[in-house]
C-alpha cells in the first residue's frame, strides 16, 4: 500500500472497468478536528479527520467520523459525503450506512463511540481548485434529509499531477 491508502488497481473481465482497492487509514482513534455536534436524537458527530487536505485527481482521501451515541437510536441513517465545487455543484461523493453498510444506527448500544471511515475518489478529470466537503445524513428507508442540516469538514485542494520520470 503506498501513503494514500491504495493496494492497487484491477481490470474486471467482461466489464472493461478497472477495481481500485483502497484500505482505511490506521491512525489516532481521536479525530484531528473536535466538533461536538447534534446531528440527530441521541447521535453526535464527535469530529472527524481527514486523511489529506490535498489531492491529485485520481487519489482517494478518506473521511474518518467519529461518531457519539448517547442513548438507543430509533432511526436509521446513512451518511452522504459531499465534495462540491465554488457553484455548490457535487462533483465527487459517497453514500453508505455506517461501518460500509454493515452497522445500522439503531443497533448502536448506548454511550458507543465509533469511528467510520469513509473513501472518496477524486475523479481522475477533476480541474485544480479549492472544493468543500460536506456531510449530511438522510433516513436509510427513503433517503429523505435528516432534521439536522448539512455539516462542513473543511476544504480539499485538488492539485495538478506532477510529471515525474525515472532514468
Amino acid at each position: 500500500a503506498n501513503n494514500q491508502g491504495d493496494i492497487g488497481e484491477f481490470i474486471l473481465p467482461h466489464q472493461g472497468s478497472v477495481l481500485g482497492i483502497t484500505q482505511p487509514p490506521y491512525g489516532s482513534t481521536a479525530p484531528a478536528i473536535t466538533l461536538n455536534q447534534k446531528v440527530g436524537p441521541n447521535l453526535q458527530l464527535y469530529g472527524y479527520t481527514l486523511s489529506n487536505q490535498a489531492a491529485v485527481p485520481g487519489e482517494t482521501i478518506w473521511a474518518t467520523l467519529h461518531w457519539r451515541a448517547s442513548g438507543l437510536i430509533q432511526q436509521d441513517y446513512h451518511i452522504s459525503l459531499r465534495l462540491l465545487n465554488a457553484t455548490a455543484q457535487t462533483v465527487a461523493g459517497w453514500d453508505s450506512q455506517p461501518i460500509y453498510g454493515s452497522y445500522p444506527t439503531t443497533q448502536w448500544p448506548a454511550n458507543l463511540h465509533l469511528r467510520d471511515p469513509h473513501p472518496l475518489k477524486i475523479p481522475q478529470n477533476l480541474p485544480p481548485g479549492q472544493y468543500q466537503l460536506k456531510l449530511a445524513l438522510t433516513d436509510a428507508g427513503n433517503h429523505s434529509p435528516a432534521k439536522a442540516a448539512e455539516v462542513s469538514l473543511g476544504q480539499i485542494e485538488v492539485v495538478e499531477r506532477k510529471a515525474s520520470f525515472e532514468l
